[in-house]
């Protein structure tokens, strides 16, 4: 705040002593103007310096408002800037989580592929090595019937060649007796 000195200039008192009666009227109103004018200088003096102070004052609160103005300002954009940034924090954990899970499922899904694959692989294998056993029975089998319908037709010839040559021998013989 400002304070206001103001100095009251004393007038010097007219010499009563040697004054006439009558030239004491003239200094009387003289000393009158002359206070009327130091009470009317202090007043608008007084006046200037409260408005002064009133404009100082009304200045101080206006420059606090605007200063807490833009403290609220600051605040607010302070706050809207940690939001906006927690959203994309938030996001960027979000979009990371599905991306992992995502992985997670194609890499399980790989290797339910590669089972399956494996799987497949195995039983077909398993499935040509039936056939080929049963092919191999199949044909042992079959040389087995082949030999055994040779044994079969060698043991026939060889009983029937057996049984001509005896009764060829049973008839020579009947025939020389």
């Amino acid at each position: 705040m400002f304070r206001l000195i103001v100095w009251i200039t004393p007038v010097p008192a007219p010499a009563q002593a040697q004054a006439h009666p009558q030239a004491q009227a003239p200094a009387q109103a003289q000393v009158q103007v002359q206070a009327q004018a130091q009470a009317q200088a202090q007043a608008q003096a007084q006046a200037q310096a409260h408005a002064h102070a009133h404009a100082h004052a009304y200045a101080h609160a206006h420059a606090h408002a605007h200063a807490h103005a833009h403290a609220q300002v600051q605040v607010q954009v302070q706050a809207q800037a940690q939001a906006q940034a927690q959203a994309q924090a938030h996001a960027h954990a979000h979009a990371h989580a599905h991306a992992h899970a995502h992985a997670q499922a194609h890499a399980q899904a790989l290797v339910q592929v590669q089972a399956h694959a494996h799987a497949h692989a195995h039983a077909q294998a398993h499935a040509q090595a039936h056939a080929q056993a049963q092919v191999q029975v199949q044909a042992q089998a079959q040389v087995q019937a082949q030999a055994q319908a040779q044994a079969q037709a060698q043991a026939q010839a060889h009983a029937h060649a057996h049984a001509h040559a005896h009764a060829h021998a049973h008839a020579q013989a009947h025939a020389q007796a």
